[in-house]
């Protein structure tokens, strides 16, 4: 039985269901790749690939620019201070939030566009 690993890439650009199946489709086409779960709601692929051959970033960046997407180790476009985490999220089909997390409540802010 051939060994494999997973990462997961954060994709920015993603807007539509018909973005996870395209990235499914041809990110499963790469050389040594075995398995793509791409998620629009959480801006992610999940990469199951053959051991040793993990796609690198720089590849999909360069091969997938064209179609406006881009590739990262880190979820795109988060930050945080302290207890306030600012999300702003890659879809344009989905609006920035803002949440702060204390040790009793949680408060969400939606900021519509």
């Amino acid at each position: 039985m051939e060994k494999t690993d997973t990462c997961t890439l954060y994709v920015s650009g993603m807007h539509c269901g018909a973005c996870e199946v395209l990235l499914n489709k041809k990110i499963t086409k790469l050389d040594g790749v075995k398995d793509v779960k791409a998620s629009l709601s959480d801006s992610k692929v999940e990469i199951t690939y053959q051991k040793g051959r993990a796609p690198k970033i720089d590849y999909l960046n360069k091969n997938f620019a064209d179609l406006g997407y881009s590739f990262s180790n880190q979820p795109i476009g988060q930050a945080k201070f302290g207890q306030l985490q600012i999300s702003h999220l890659s879809s344009s089909m989905q609006h920035p939030k803002i949440t702060y997390k204390s040790y009793h409540k949680v408060i969400a802010v939606h900021h519509p566009f």
